[in-house]
C-alpha cells in the first residue's frame, strides 16, 4: 500500500510531490548549467520533458522519490531532493540526490531535514541503497 503524500514544511522551505504544474519550472532547471553542473550536466528540452516524466512516476512509486523544493515566501521551485533508482553493479539501487540553485546552498540543511523527517521509511523493502551525491563528496556508500 502506498504512503500518503503529504508536504514537509520548514519556515522557509516545502518539499512536496510534483505536480503537471511543474513541468515547465524543472525543464528550465534541467536545461541550466548551474543547476546542472553536478547533475551530468545541462540538458536539451527534449530530454528534460522524460526526466521530469521519471519524477512523476517515481513519486507514485515511492513518498521519498524526488520532490520540488519550493521556497515558500516566492512559490518559486528552487531545486529537488529524494531518490531513484538506478542501475550500477548488476544491479538495481536507490540513490539519494538533491538539485538545487547554487544561490540556495545555504538553505540545505533544513531542506534535508524536511525531507528526511517525513519522508524515509523506517525500512526499504525493494532495492539497496547506494548512497548519496553532493558536489563536494560525490558519491559515497551509506
Amino acid at each position: 500500500m502506498l504512503e500518503s503524500h503529504t508536504s514537509a514544511l520548514t519556515p522557509r522551505l516545502e518539499v512536496r510531490c510534483p505536480t503537471e504544474l511543474d513541468r515547465p519550472r524543472f525543464v528550465e532547471l534541467f536545461c541550466d548549467d548551474a543547476f546542472m553542473a553536478f547533475l551530468g550536466g545541462p540538458l536539451a528540452a527534449d530530454q528534460a520533458h522524460p526526466r521530469f516524466d521519471g519524477m512523476l512516476a517515481r513519486c507514485v512509486e515511492l513518498s521519498f522519490a524526488k520532490q520540488p523544493i519550493v521556497e515558500r515566501c516566492s512559490g518559486v521551485v528552487i531545486g529537488y531532493t529524494g531518490v531513484d533508482w538506478i542501475g550500477f553493479d548488476g544491479g538495481r539501487w536507490l540513490e539519494w540526490a538533491t538539485g538545487s540553485c547554487p544561490r540556495l546552498v545555504a538553505k540545505a540543511t533544513p531542506r534535508r531535514r524536511a525531507s528526511l523527517s517525513s519522508r524515509w521509511p523506517a525500512t526499504i523493502t525493494q532495492g539497496r541503497s547506494l548512497g548519496s551525491s553532493t558536489p563536494t563528496t560525490g558519491r559515497r556508500r551509506m
